[in-house]
């Protein structure tokens, strides 16, 4: 048998590929086989490295706060006491009823004037982005984080000298008869003590019921009673579409039923006026959670509160009721 016989059936039995170079005769000796390994084939059996963790998410532009550990509570953020400058006006006078009623009054020049400036529409534009880049689900999910309540009402209320003026707003009542007609917020809170409770849904009712609720605060209502007309509970139900305004202008007949007849004349449903940039202004940043506020008779934000009541929220409530029902009583008996 050849030589080269030889080498074809070693190449064909062989565990390796095996390359023959053609060589001259003569020189048999410098046949060199290419052998190469079948490894290459297979996954190596050394052990491998173990992978790197994947990289850190970038930071959030938004801070968001941690998960409320068992009996912890939130910082305390005080809210912006300045929810509106002072008025102009004589003696410091609120007359401010006409403002925030959602009622243009401008004339079709001035509309026309306004359509083509430039300076308003960059402001409106400006509006619109930030409506947009805010997420329409981001109040939903800040809701995880102590149900949405992002600070804790103060155990004292506001210094007078350095407290906000409240927003005024415009709205239907659901009294009956002319007292159910538009009327302004400010008109209703001048001259008397008022517990402000505003909402725009149903979970938010139940939060700001847990401050002004009969069953949660009853002595909330006997000071109340108790004033003589000095003091008053004032709801403001804030609509964000038209849908639901009209929903509850058809069930007026049913929300008469659940609140008392006492209140009616102060329970506000507002459409218009009431913008994000307001709601700001008043510490609103998440508009599916209630907020409480105590207002004097100079419509001024004395103390606030939002999301459920806390151990001694509704006491520092209650102590601020009394506490401005005696400055009151001291005005009327000095003048």
């Amino acid at each position: 048998m050849s030589q080269s016989v030889l080498l074809r059936s070693f190449a064909l039995y062989s565990p390796h590929r095996i390359t023959c170079h053609s060589v001259p005769n003569g020189c048999t000796s410098l046949v060199v086989p290419v052998i190469r390994s079948r490894s290459v084939r297979h996954k190596s059996s050394s052990p491998t490295a173990p992978s790197s963790p994947p990289p850190p998410p970038p930071p959030s532009d938004q801070l968001t706060p941690p998960p409320l550990r068992p009996g912890a509570r939130p910082t305390l953020i005080v809210p912006p006491a300045a929810a509106q400058k002072e008025p102009s006006g004589s003696g410091g006078a609120i007359e401010i009823e006409n403002e925030n009623t959602g009622i243009d009054k401008r004339s079709l020049k001035q509309r026309r004037a306004d359509l083509v400036d430039k300076e308003k529409n960059l402001e409106r534009r400006g509006e619109l982005l930030k409506e947009l880049n805010r997420g329409y689900f981001n109040e939903w999910r800040d809701m995880k984080y102590h149900q949405g309540k992002t600070w804790i009402g103060p155990p004292r209320i506001f210094k007078g000298d350095r407290a906000g003026y409240m927003p005024n707003l415009y709205g239907r009542t659901i009294a009956k008869g002319r007292d159910g007609k538009g009327r302004a917020t400010t008109d209703a809170m001048k001259g008397k003590v008022s517990i402000v409770s505003v909402y725009s849904s149903a979970w938010a009712q139940r939060q700001a019921e847990t401050f002004t609720g009969l069953k949660a605060n009853k002595e909330l209502h006997d000071l109340i009673q108790r004033s003589g007309g000095r003091a008053q509970q004032v709801i403001v139900n804030v609509s964000l579409s038209w849908i639901k305004s009209l929903l509850l202008r058809l069930f007026t007949w049913r929300l008469r039923s659940q609140v008392p007849k006492d209140v009616h004349s102060q329970y506000f449903l507002v459409r218009k006026g009431f913008t994000r940039a307001l709601a700001g202004q008043m510490g609103m940043n998440n508009l599916s959670v209630g907020h409480t506020y105590l207002v004097d008779g100079e419509c001024r934000i004395r103390w606030a509160g939002n999301g459920e009541a806390w151990e001694g929220e509704r006491e520092s409530l209650n102590r601020g009721v009394v506490r401005l029902l005696e400055q009151e009583q001291k005005k009327t008996t000095t003048r």
